[in-house]
């Protein structure tokens, strides 16, 4: 009973633990996706909505998005043969993939099918296509925290109950 008592308060001082790893993990993405910066100054004066004054340019905005978001990014992440993996092991079924997802260009297709990919380039294009593959990913995981954590409890309805998990 000990043994078992010191188990679970292992586990649970593993899971805020990596609780408090992943919203680190998280903020840094982030903030290397997007680069984030506030100014203030005393001498800036900001009187109604910048973004809609009359002395500035309609597509201003635009400019500011296109200049702050990059349109490609690279995940450091060596992708190889996951896609076909996932597909082969029954985590993602093609047909109702293909359902969802509608047709795919040749690139995308190669990261759902192919053997050698390497580094994921994420765009506005795939961008939906990274998600779902990355979620079926997350989904195939198995380890002792999905598994046996307190996210199985019935308390909180199971993993089934979470939309990260629930599939």
């Amino acid at each position: 009973m000990k043994e078992k008592l010191q188990r679970i308060i292992n586990i649970i001082s593993f899971s805020k633990w990596a609780l408090v790893s992943s919203v680190l993990i998280f903020i840094l993405i982030f903030n290397y996706l997007f680069s984030v910066e506030i100014r203030i100054t005393p001498n800036n004066k900001i009187k109604g909505n910048p973004l809609n004054s009359a002395n500035q340019s309609s597509d201003k905005p635009q400019q500011v998005i296109e200049q702050r978001i990059p349109q490609e990014v690279k995940l450091p992440i060596k992708w190889a043969d996951l896609g076909k993996k996932l597909t082969e092991t029954g985590v993602i079924d093609n047909k109702k993939f293909a359902e969802v997802m509608g047709s795919l260009s040749a690139s995308d297709q190669k990261l759902l099918e192919g053997t050698d990919n390497s580094e994921i380039v994420m765009n506005q294009s795939n961008s939906r296509l990274v998600l779902n593959l990355l979620w079926a990913f997350g989904l195939a995981n198995k380890n002792p925290i999905l598994e046996q954590g307190p996210m199985q409890d019935p308390r909180y309805g199971g993993a089934e109950g979470f939309a990260s998990t629930g599939g």
